[in-house]
């Protein structure tokens, strides 16, 4: 088999709005809209640049079904410039741009692009002069709200070519993202594909190293703060039949969240100062989007749930910050100053609602939320609005503010 190179980008999301930033700071808000625009350039520049042989984009090119003009034309010159270097590009759509979305401001694709139908699975094939390289198969999603299993609609085309499946679906049941077009890591394996190019989670990820390989490269731009780290696409070279995985970085603005112990602390300004310090230390070579997470216990917990101080906290590091950190959320998860372990071993309420908390699976229970949220068909228009995928990654962060919350209630009553 012939030495060559593709990329795996899913989840570009062009034109992401970030319209929880821009009730705070609109400028930032648009730079942030630039910044999906500009991962997509990125991924051109870096097929080009690596000669991979094509590209594969798993689903969700836009961020929803009524694309802006801006957000098609920026991704069809990018499209241009693959197809004049004589790169083939493949897509399929997901569940935010479902059939293409329900307009299109393209009327004719370059050379060398396919863009899988909504109607079956479809195979294309790649070549270097007369040399089969790779078959490439796919299939769109028709609709956002895919329950079909469109995996076992898979089956690997005869011959000794790489097999390249690309498909935009959730993996056993990953409860932080959609559950779109279902499927299981067995089926993946039964296609007898030798690669599965996924998309949908938005995080980097590889299921299974061979037989086959099974990986999602994550999105090119995070969307929100809790799509934290480097953000940005696979590059794929075969060998032989093997494989080596190169993550290429794409992002403009990367989030972060830190987390910073209260423990020692007795005033606001000593926090503030602490707060900055460890902003600083991140090191990061590019603009960052950061949300703290205060945690320990001491006597800085009363004076942070005081009413305004968090407000006032948060303001102060914005104005005190460079103008590539912004500082989005302070999220307090302190602790009253008492002795957790010695009040469990009490008879108390107190103790109870300890054990209790001790016996409560956060995970479970905010899946079990997210389950009936997303099975409210009146909010499918603003669940992204809502981070629902946020929600469930911090549900154990979530559990332990309501645990504080809760005992600062009973401290304060007495208990």
């Amino acid at each position: 088999m012939t030495s060559f190179s593709f990329a795996h980008v899913a989840d570009l999301h062009l034109d992401t709005p970030f319209s929880g930033l821009a009730s705070v700071n609109e400028q930032l808000a648009q730079r942030l809209r630039d910044a999906s625009l500009d991962a997509w350039d990125r991924v051109v520049q870096a097929c080009v640049d690596r000669q991979v042989a094509f590209l594969v984009i798993a689903g969700d090119i836009y961020d929803s079904d009524t694309a802006s003009v801006r957000a098609q034309l920026r991704f069809l010159r990018g499209l241009e410039r693959l197809s004049q270097a004589g790169i083939q590009s493949f897509i399929v759509h997901g569940n935010h741009d479902p059939n293409g979305g329900r307009w299109s401001a393209v009327d004719t694709w370059p050379g060398g692009v396919t863009v899988f139908s909504t109607r079956d699975v479809e195979h294309a094939e790649v070549r270097r002069g007369s040399e089969l390289l790779a078959v490439v198969s796919g299939m769109s999603f028709p609709e956002r709200h895919v329950q079909e299993n469109l995996a076992r609609r898979f089956r690997r085309t005869p011959g000794d070519a790489y097999h390249v499946a690309v498909l935009h679906c959730n993996v056993d049941g990953d409860a932080s993202h959609g559950v779109y077009a279902p499927c299981t890591l067995e089926d993946l394996r039964e296609s007898r594909y030798d690669y599965w190019a996924l998309g949908h989670i938005h995080a980097r990820r590889v299921l299974q190293e061979s037989g086959p390989t099974v990986v999602y490269p994550g999105n090119t731009q995070a969307r929100h703060p809790n799509e934290t780290g480097a953000k940005g696409f696979a590059v794929v070279e075969v060998a032989g039949g093997d494989i080596r995985l190169d993550w290429v970085d794409t992002d403009s603005w990367r989030f972060q969240t830190l987390e910073c112990p209260v423990d020692g602390l007795t005033s606001l300004s000593q926090l503030g100062e602490r707060l900055s310090s460890q902003a600083l230390g991140l090191g990061q070579d590019r603009p960052m989007v950061l949300r703290a997470r205060l945690t320990g216990q001491g006597p800085l917990h009363g004076e942070l749930h005081r009413a305004g101080v968090q407000k006032s906290l948060l303001e102060w590091l914005r104005e005190q910050s460079p103008e590539d950190l912004w500082w989005d959320d302070l999220r307090v998860r302190t602790r009253p100053p008492f002795d957790r372990a010695a009040r469990l071993q009490g008879e108390d309420f107190t103790a109870d609602f300890l054990r209790r908390v001790d016996e409560t699976d956060a995970q479970q229970l905010v899946s079990a939320l997210l389950g009936e949220l997303r099975g409210n068909t009146s909010l499918a228009s603003v669940q992204d609005f809502l981070d629902l995928e946020g929600l469930l990654a911090d549900a154990p962060g979530l559990l332990a503010e309501a645990e504080a919350l809760a005992l600062t209630a009973l401290e304060g009553k007495g208990a």
